[in-house]
């Protein structure tokens, strides 16, 4: 059987939700900042050549380099509403997922939301630029172009999941529903090993691997000490083979209203 062409194939890796993700027949996606390639993608695109699509596309000229859309209400992971005002969000973000954003806005430009319904992480390429990557590209699109996140009743984030939902404009959440975060790991040059908790606390804050995050949140909308705080609270509560779940608390902290400085300093947060 050939792959769905419009979905988003993850990798395989070992994640905190795995039990939960393997329950519905899904593979296992990439904590956060562990981002490879794998040989499958060559695979997959030799079939796209043999096969070709049969999905009508279009191509986007907004772009330096031209990209292939595809037409409809599916793009990756977002299914877009009859309405056109607002788009699902399910599945793991990938390299694509940008494009696909783009494309979607190119079609259907009054989209004013994502609803996110099970966002487990990201499995994206190592970027270029390592104070960025392809799915923190998008939690800045999403902010840039003035859309709300909400996470629906039942929906669960994790990891790159909850880097997107914090990344709407407005941020809302539904009833019985699973915020996940937690330490990321894939080391740097000198320590290939290495995770973020091996740098998490005081005084090792200062660490150049943590820039790429600092630099993140308040490109998003938070206060500068705000996403500070967000960031290292997410990595000193759960290394990144587990997963802490955000209480309504910690939720109401954080969210509720981002761009509002926090009322209380951390070691590695000094207030200015």
């Amino acid at each position: 059987m050939l792959p769905n062409l419009n979905s988003e194939i993850p990798m395989t890796f070992n994640h905190p939700y795995r039990p939960r993700l393997l329950a519905q027949g899904r593979f296992n996606f990439t904590p956060k900042k562990v981002m490879k390639s794998m040989p499958c993608r060559l695979m997959i695109g030799s079939l796209l050549l043999l096969f070709g699509c049969t999905q009508s596309t279009v191509v986007a000229r907004d772009s330096d380099l031209a990209r292939s859309c595809p037409t409809g209400t599916e793009f990756g992971i977002f299914t877009v509403s009859e309405d056109g005002t607002s788009a699902e969000v399910e599945g793991a973000i990938s390299d694509r997922s940008l494009d696909n954003f783009h494309c979607m806005l190119e079609q259907y430009p009054n989209i004013a939301r994502l609803d996110l319904i099970e966002v487990p992480g990201s499995d994206v390429s190592v970027s270029e630029d390592s104070l960025t990557d392809t799915a923190l590209e998008l939690g800045r699109a999403v902010f840039d172009n003035d859309i709300d996140t909400h996470l629906v009743d039942g929906g669960w984030v994790a990891s790159g999941g909850t880097d997107l939902l914090a990344a709407g404009r407005t941020i809302s959440v539904g009833d019985d529903t699973e915020i996940g975060v937690h330490a990321w790991g894939g080391g740097w040059d000198g320590n290939h090993n290495g995770t973020a908790s091996d740098i998490a606390y005081y005084p090792k804050h200062t660490h150049l691997e943590h820039e790429k995050y600092l630099q993140y949140y308040p490109d998003i909308g938070f206060d500068v000490e705000k996403g500070c705080q967000f960031y290292f609270f997410t990595i000193q509560v759960a290394t990144v083979d587990d997963m802490h779940d955000m209480t309504d608390a910690e939720i109401e902290r954080f969210f509720d209203d981002k761009a509002v400085p926090p009322t209380t300093a951390i070691r590695e947060c000094p207030s200015s």
